[in-house]
């Protein structure tokens, strides 16, 4: 089990206010930060990630509702040329990841 977290990404576009108020919530109870009205990043553990999409395949699924899901580790987001006031609204990304390496016997 990995319990390195990664950045995702989220946003959707409905026009159900039931389903974009319920989308709000998820993304406040995971902890995820608002870049726009309907466009949320933070960092998830490999559950939450499975969760949460599991979640948003089940609610938007009418004829004009889309949303987006992806997922990118946190060295990738630093280098990425997303805006920095972007970056800033994550809570302190490190810069580099564990990673175990095998013994050697």
């Amino acid at each position: 089990m990995s319990y390195l977290t990664y950045i995702t990404l989220l946003g959707w576009e409905s026009r159900n206010w039931r389903h974009q108020n319920k989308a709000l919530l998820w993304c406040k109870d995971y902890g995820l930060t608002s870049v726009t009205k309907s466009f949320f990043v933070g960092e998830l553990y490999a559950k939450e990630r499975k969760s949460v999409e599991q979640k948003f395949k089940n609610l938007f699924t009418g004829k004009t509702e889309k949303f987006f899901f992806a997922t990118m580790c946190k060295s990738c987001f630093n280098e990425s040329m997303s805006d920095m006031n972007v970056q800033k609204k994550i809570k302190q990304i490190a810069s580099f990841e564990l990673v175990q390496m095998p013994e050697k016997a």
